[in-house]
C-alpha cells in the first residue's frame, strides 16, 4: 500500500494536531509519505513537495491531483477536513479533533480571518466527512459529537487519544518545592476564554498568600498587545507574564516550577495542556466543559468557565497548600500513565489492522507489496 499524509500544517506548527500527526506516523508499521506544498522545508522523509500552498486550494485541488499523479492508495487528512470530492482508487482517512469551528461561529469578537477559516471548515466537513472511508478522533466527547452533527455517518470511527510527549515521563515531576506561579497554557481565540480568566485573576490575586504571578503561555506575538492592554485596565500588569509558544522542554520547566495550573478553555476536543499538567504533578483547576473532564477525571478542581466568580474561587482553592491539592497532584501523575506512548501504540494497532483489511476488501488488492 502506498500511504500518504497531508503534512502541510505539521510543517508550520509544533503542538496539537501536529503532535497527532507525529504520533500517528511513528506508530505506523508502514512507510508514510508526507505531502507538502512547494516552498515548504521539512526534514521528514519520504516526502513529495508539489502544489500550491493556499490551504483550501491545497486541500480541495492539489491533494486529489497528487493522489492521482503519484498513485496514492491511502490518503490521511489529519486536520479536521478533507477533499469533498471522491478520489478514485484512493481510500480517505479523516481525523476530527473537535467541532470548535462550528461553535466558534457564534463567538463574539472573533476576528474576520478566523471567522472565514471556521466558516470554510464548517462547510467542507459536512461533505468531506461523508466521503471519508475511515474517521479518527481523539476523545469520546468528539466521538459523540460526530454522531450529533452527522447522524447518518457510515464511516468506521476510531478513538485514538493524544498521548504524552516522552519528556514528561521523568522523576522530576515529583518536585514539591515550587515557585509562586499560576500557569496556564492557552491561545488567543475566544474559545480559550482568556478574557474571563484575566478578569477572575484580577478579582482574586491580591487576596492570595503568597501572591501569585500568572504566566500565560501560547499567545501569539501579534495578539499579546490586546491582553496586555486588558491587564493594564484591570491593574494586574505587574502580576501577569506572557510567554510565546514555548518548546516542549521550556514548557516542561514551567510545569515543574509552577505551584498551580488553571485551564479556563470553553471548548476542547481533547486538551493536551491538561494531560501535561497532570503528568507534571501540578494541582489544577479546569473548566467543566466538553472533553476536559474526560481527560482530567477526578484529578482537578472544576469550574464553570462562563462564571468569573466561579473561576476566581477555583483559583483560590487550587492555590492552597493543603492535603486535597497534594492528593490531586498524586492522582494526576497516576492518571497520566493512561496516556503513555506505549498505550497509545496499542490503540493505533487496531486502526492499522483495520485499515489494511478495509483496503484489501474494498479495493480488491491481493498483493500488499506492490
Amino acid at each position: 500500500m502506498k500511504i500518504a499524509i497531508d503534512y502541510s500544517i505539521r510543517a508550520l506548527k509544533n503542538r496539537g494536531m501536529s503532535r497527532f500527526v507525529d504520533d500517528l506516523i511513528s506508530s505506523s508499521p508502514y512507510e508514510i509519505i508526507a505531502l507538502v506544498p512547494r516552498g515548504t522545508l521539512i526534514s521528514y522523509e519520504p516526502k513529495i513537495v508539489d502544489g500550491q500552498s493556499f490551504f483550501p486550494f491545497w486541500e480541495q485541488y492539489e491533494l486529489p491531483r497528487l493522489c492521482r499523479k503519484y498513485k496514492i492508495d491511502i490518503l490521511i487528512c489529519p486536520y479536521n477536513t478533507s477533499p469533498i470530492r471522491t478520489i478514485k482508487n484512493t481510500l480517505i482517512v479523516t481525523a476530527i479533533h473537535d467541532f470548535i469551528y462550528f461553535e466558534s461561529l457564534n463567538f463574539k469578537n472573533f476576528n474576520f480571518r478566523n471567522y472565514i477559516v471556521n466558516l470554510y471548515r464548517s462547510f467542507v466537513v459536512l461533505t468531506s466527512l461523508s466521503k471519508s472511508d475511515i474517521v479518527l478522533t481523539v476523545s469520546k466527547y468528539t466521538y459523540n459529537n460526530i454522531y450529533k452533527y452527522f447522524r447518518n455517518i457510515k464511516s468506521k470511527i476510531f478513538i485514538i487519544p493524544n498521548n504524552l510527549n516522552k519528556i514528561f515521563l521523568n522523576d522530576k515531576n515529583f518536585i514539591t518545592k515550587r515557585e509562586n506561579i499560576l500557569l496556564t497554557v492557552s491561545g488567543d481565540i475566544p474559545s480559550k476564554n482568556m478574557d474571563n480568566l484575566l478578569n477572575a485573576f484580577a478579582l482574586i490575586n491580591n487576596k492570595l498568600v503568597p501572591r501569585p504571578r500568572l504566566v500565560v503561555v501560547g499567545i501569539s506575538c501579534k495578539k499579546v498587545f490586546k491582553f496586555k492592554k486588558r491587564c493594564m485596565e484591570l491593574g494586574i500588569s505587574e502580576f501577569v507574564k506572557f510567554e510565546k509558544l514555548l518548546t516542549d522542554n521550556e514548557l516542561l520547566n514551567y510545569y515543574q516550577k509552577s505551584k498551580a495550573f488553571i485551564f479556563a478553555s470553553i471548548s476542547e476536543g481533547f486538551g493536551i495542556p491538561v494531560l501535561e499538567a497532570m503528568a507534571s504533578g501540578i494541582p489544577m483547576a479546569c473548566s467543566n466543559t466538553t472533553s476536559i473532564p474526560e481527560v482530567a477525571g477526578d484529578c482537578a478542581i472544576y469550574f464553570n468557565p462562563y462564571e468569573i466568580y466561579d473561576i476566581a474561587n477555583s483559583i483560590e482553592e487550587v492555590w492552597l497548600a493543603n492535603q486535597k491539592n497534594k492528593l490531586i497532584s498524586i492522582k494526576g501523575i497516576e492518571r497520566s500513565h493512561n496516556y503513555f506512548p506505549k498505550k497509545y501504540k496499542k490503540k493505533t494497532l487496531e486502526f492499522w489492522k483495520y485499515l489494511e483489511k478495509f483496503y484489501i476488501e474494498n479495493f480488491h488488492i491481493e498483493d500488499l507489496e506492490k
